[in-house]
């Protein structure tokens, strides 16, 4: 079961999802734009070259941007981020001295909110008349998204558009990847003010967010009717949503699968020829997947001898109490043990050498006529064996 924080963060998500459905526009994707052929070639600039901030000290990675900045000194600096947490998505830029953040619509993702904050920024470079500038981002996926020629993001391409406009009346535009939260003083700003915008801005989301968004809502409400579902059989079986441990092949697959919820053509072909269910022919229950794999007494030899297979070599200490005085032969008992055990292994036993009491309890638990009256007791040595191995 998920942990209470995760299933409150869960409720949170949900009820944030299901009252923003309302009055959400859907960016809509132009086919018939400018040709690709046609665009004009998007490059960025590493300043900080083949340095890396898990290998680098922050030091030098601000030395290197800096050393950058006066080589760039005739652009004006313009700084973007975008921010998302689980109640809160924006975006920001920072050139000039001027702070401009907007907050956006909660099913807006990340990469939205990066390349929003360019298109801003843009919008401020074109209103000012900015000749020279270089913006700053720490989003790699954003410069390798506009330096592409295959997107289909609209945004990318409403972007790409905006520069070309730029372009036309003489500006001049670099892009340039920061390392995020290294000490850079334009990027440590741009990513504050993107956490903390408050000035709503309405635009349309794009397709894939709000596929994401609904793909979510319905991943939090399918646990909960799920939940509720404890009348149907395959809640047994499959209490907590998850993915199933897929095999090799699909035969295995199949098989596992018959299995888990109990159709079989031996338990359930029955029904194609209308016949009555059939029952088990050693116990009388109806038979049942699960019968015969937990339940049935006759196979109780295979399925414990199927538990030692599984646990061979795995075990590092057993203690066996009053157990091996109902062993037939204890010899083999002991070999079955050691195989259990990892090299080095330890195990403990306490049990009566030689006593007629066992012996007689097991000769006349072997008879038929007294078989069922062990049932019990014969469940009860198999689930102390399987408390060994655990």
């Amino acid at each position: 079961m998920p942990a209470p924080h995760a299933s409150l963060i869960l409720d949170c998500v949900c009820l944030i999802y299901f009252d923003t459905f309302h009055g959400v526009k859907v960016h809509t994707n132009d086919f018939c734009g400018h040709p690709p052929w046609m665009e004009n070639s998007i490059s960025y600039i590493n300043p900080v070259g083949n340095f890396t901030k898990s290998d680098s000290n922050n030091s030098v990675l601000i030395s290197l941007f800096n050393q950058h900045r006066q080589f760039y000194q005739s652009y004006q600096p313009v700084f973007t981020d975008g921010s998302k947490s689980l109640n809160h998505v924006g975006c920001a830029f920072l050139t000039n001295g001027h702070i401009i953040g907007y907050k956006l619509h909660s099913f807006t993702s990340v990469f939205f909110s990066e390349i929003t904050a360019v298109y801003f920024a843009f919008k401020y470079i074109d209103e000012y008349a900015i000749r020279k500038s270089i913006l700053y981002t720490d989003s790699m996926s954003l410069l390798e998204s506009l330096r592409s020629s295959s997107t289909r993001n609209p945004l990318i391409k409403e972007v790409k558009n905006f520069y070309r406009h730029l372009l036309s009346k003489g500006a001049r535009i670099l892009f340039s990847w920061v390392p995020s939260h290294v000490g850079i003083t334009g990027n440590e700003l741009a990513d504050k003010s993107a956490k903390s915008a408050t000035e709503f801005l309405t635009r349309p989301i794009v397709y894939a967010d709000v596929r994401s968004a609904v793909n979510q809502w319905c991943h939090c409400q399918w646990p909960k009717k799920w939940n509720m579902e404890t009348n149907n059989k395959l809640h047994v079986i499959k209490p907590v949503l998850s993915h199933w441990v897929r095999k090799l092949n699909r035969r295995c697959d199949v098989v596992l699968t018959r299995l888990r919820i109990g159709h079989t053509r031996l338990t359930h072909k029955y029904l194609l020829f209308a016949e009555s269910s059939p029952t088990c022919s050693h116990c009388g229950d109806i038979l049942t997947v699960k019968h015969i794999l937990t339940d049935c007494v006759a196979v109780n030899r295979r399925r414990l001898r199927s538990t030692v297979q599984q646990w061979t070599g795995e075990i590092t200490k057993l203690t066996a109490i009053h157990s091996f005085n109902w062993l037939k032969n204890q010899r083999r008992g002991f070999e079955t043990v050691h195989g259990l055990l990892k090299p080095g292994g330890e195990a403990a036993f306490f049990f009566a050498l030689d006593s007629p009491y066992y012996d007689g309890m097991i000769v006349t638990g072997s008879n038929p006529k007294f078989l069922p009256y062990f049932e019990v007791g014969w469940k009860l040595l198999i689930n102390v064996f399987v408390d060994w191995i655990n």
